[in-house]
């Protein structure tokens, strides 16, 4: 690279007539593209299996779903084991698939038979609990299924709930293969409800369920959590939402958001939380038996997509089992989910002393991305050679739906003295450090990377 000082300015006065203070702006227009795209943290989330193909024949993904379940994580008092665990996730098949999980801890699962009911707090502390406090909750068999509903009033529950999160989260809060966490634990299925018209006792009020929510949130500061609907705690502490009834009470979930309610079971007012997407993702299933509904008219489901800012839907999904008909609109309602970053425009600014480039960033999707991960610039010569690399302050969070979202950086005034220099930026996985976002425009490299403009005889223009 030519890198005289004479020599520079003396081609930038060449090439701006000799004006001493003479500007050159540039404006470029980047071509979109509306092709489907996979990418991290949106999608389908289905069920975690031992079979990393199962899904891939019917729905691409980038997400899987997972249980945590404490009787495995922590067989006796203080005796924790992440590789049982791990393998009752099938974590290593996915995590070499490069598929991120959504995982969430259940203490309640309605899944047991009439006269063998499933529970899923650890035996050693429902012993504790029986042994110390007299009870320990409830056998149920209703209409939800049949199971055991813990007392969450409990001190020795609270307590060992505490710890189990905590070690959670020293297993997973730094873990690259892990996308979210939704707050479970309270209610049948960890979705802070119970069944208490059949008889199951009625949520205990926010000042005891608040303990179990801060053991996420102490035990998680680098990921992001969900709460199942909106509570004060949630709103503190910028948690997204999931709708475990998505489609069939989405409205009503919607109107808790937006106007807050009254808890049926506590009397308690909850708060509003509109605009929680935006520090937040918006997450949920589809109700199971409502799968045929949106497959028979998926635009629905898109526009529900578009209201709640949905990030990702499972483990009740549409990713398996599906007919030619259904692909397609599956394929509808994935694609609606999530961000679509691109740069619309660029605008390259140069004059005798510095030269600096605006990129335009648009977010076509219903979603930011919610994590820091760096974006690049990078130089390559007319024979392909990388020149420089150079890593913005652009934050990628900052890329909201419906808001352009100018970002600048500086550029060598010394690749304006170059033959023909190509500007590409990227979006890096901070796991790999190679590019880890699909970008929704044209001139794209094959490998994450996107051309902004070329620099030949000191001017600026489409790399086409």
């Amino acid at each position: 690279m030519k890198s005289n000082l004479f020599y520079i300015t003396l081609t930038a006065l060449l090439l701006t007539g000799g004006c001493a203070d003479s500007r050159l702006n540039t404006t470029l227009t980047i071509p979109k593209i509306d092709t489907p795209l996979s990418n991290p943290f949106i999608g389908w989330a289905p069920w975690t299996c031992g079979d990393a193909g199962k899904y891939a024949a019917c729905q691409p993904h980038t997400l899987i779903f997972s249980l945590i379940d404490w009787r495995v994580f922590e067989p006796e008092e203080g005796v924790f084991d992440a590789a049982a665990l791990k393998r009752s996730m099938y974590y290593d098949v996915w995590a070499a698939a490069r598929v991120k999980f959504v995982i969430r801890p259940a203490l309640d699962y309605p899944g047991g038979t009439a006269g063998n009911p499933d529970m899923y707090i650890p035996r050693w502390l429902y012993d504790k609990m029986m042994a110390e406090e007299g009870s320990a909750g409830v056998y149920y068999q209703n209409g939800y299924g049949t199971g055991f509903s813990p007392n969450y009033e409990s001190k020795i529950l609270q307590g060992a709930h505490k710890a189990f999160i905590s070690k959670l989260g020293e297993v997973f809060d730094k873990d690259p293969n892990i996308a979210f966490i939704e707050l479970g634990s309270v209610g049948h299925w960890g979705e802070w409800h119970t069944n208490f018209t059949e008889g199951v006792p009625k949520m205990p009020v926010s000042s005891v369920t608040d303990i179990y929510a801060k053991a996420y949130a102490d035990a998680f500061p680098d990921k992001k959590l969900l709460m199942r609907r909106p509570f004060q705690i949630a709103k503190d502490n910028q948690m997204g939402l999931y709708d475990d009834s998505f489609m069939r009470d989405t409205a009503t979930w919607l109107q808790w958001i937006s106007a807050g309610y009254v808890d049926q079971a506590t009397g308690e007012t909850q708060p509003a939380m509109p605009g929680f997407w935006r520090e937040g993702p918006s997450g949920g299933e589809i109700a199971t038996g409502d799968k045929a509904a949106v497959l028979a008219d998926p635009q629905a489901c898109v526009s529900l997509i578009g209201k709640c800012h949905t990030s990702f839907i499972g483990p009740s999904s549409l990713t398996d089992n599906l007919s030619a008909s259904g692909l397609e609109a599956a394929g509808a309602v994935r694609d609606a989910m999530g961000y679509r970053l691109r740069v619309d425009s660029v605008l390259v600014t140069r004059d005798n002393n510095s030269a600096s480039l605006t990129a335009n960033w648009v977010n076509d999707g219903v979603a930011p991305f919610y994590y820091a991960w760096p974006i690049e610039l990078e130089f390559v010569s007319e024979n392909g050679s990388i020149i420089n690399k150079q890593k913005t302050d652009w934050d990628i969070r900052d890329i909201m739906p419906g808001r352009p979202a100018p970002m600048k950086a500086g550029l060598d005034m010394a690749l304006f003295g170059e033959k023909n220099v190509t500007v590409k930026v990227s979006v890096l996985d901070p796991d790999s450090g190679k590019p880890g976002v699909n970008l929704a425009e044209a001139y794209s490299d094959g490998a994450g990377g996107y051309a902004l403009f070329r620099i030949a005889d000191g001017k600026a223009s489409l790399p086409g």
